[in-house]
């Protein structure tokens, strides 16, 4: 993890926990095995120099951090390791690190709600889970499918800061999903285009739900092109 000073221009740099002896090799040196692999470009070099191909680990040889975000009431930074499955905590004085392990695999763009909640989507389990950074507790939900034995996979998460209702990708069925954090509701809304992958989710001052559809290649989606969509919960 990185933390940049606008004022010094400086950047700190804080060491986050390897997660065992395979991951720790895959921090060690994958910039440099990115860096040999650029010397012979389209030829995949990084693939067979990468140990997740010859112990047969596969992607339990990365952590991959990447979700972030700033708890609004106390500044801790919270990140999520999405192979690693685990979120971790980063104390702004002391640049203490500590990470919990999820319950739902699959841990990507987390956000906090105004009250301190912090929401994460379960990539890899179509799950949404709830954080409490006071209990340390997790609470979780599976998303809605539209049939049984489907598969879900949220992506994209924010906390609308007005109502708090969390709105999260189902990427895997083309919808965009409300949930209501008091009655434990989902409210689903189809997308207009099928194919449709959800990266991030805005809101407009207007009360509009917004993303950009991000397929690669974006010839996969409907229609050919890329779009930018925008919902309003509340037109009837």
């Amino acid at each position: 993890m990185a933390r940049f000073d606008p004022k010094t221009k400086k950047f700190t740099l804080i060491d986050l926990p390897s997660n065992g002896f395979f991951r720790w090799v895959t921090d060690a040196l994958f910039p440099t095995i990115l860096k040999i692999a650029a010397w012979f470009p389209q030829q995949n070099t990084h693939m067979w120099m990468s140990h997740h191909w010859y112990t047969g680990l596969g992607r339990k040889v990365l952590n991959f951090p990447y979700g972030i975000d700033v708890h609004p009431q106390t500044g801790e930074i919270w990140y999520s390791k999405l192979y690693a499955n685990k979120i971790g905590r980063i104390d702004p004085v002391t640049l203490e690190v500590s990470e919990f392990d999820t319950p739902l695999s699959g841990p990507r763009r987390l956000r906090f709600g105004k009250d301190g909640t912090l929401w994460i989507p379960a990539f890899n389990e179509g799950g949404l889970m709830r954080f409490d950074t006071k209990t340390r507790t997790f609470k979780t939900y599976k998303l809605p499918l539209l049939a049984s034995g489907e598969y879900e996979i949220p992506y994209a998460l924010n906390v609308h800061p007005d109502t708090g209702q969390i709105w999260i990708s189902a990427n895997q069925s083309d919808r965009i999903m409300r949930f209501d954090p008091v009655s434990e509701k989902f409210t689903s809304f189809p997308s207009p285009t099928r194919v449709t992958f959800l990266r991030d989710l805005i809101f407009t001052k207007d009360g509009k739900v917004c993303a950009s559809n991000s397929n690669l290649p974006a010839y996969a989606i409907e229609g050919g092109r890329p779009v930018f969509l925008c919902i309003d919960p509340m037109a009837k």
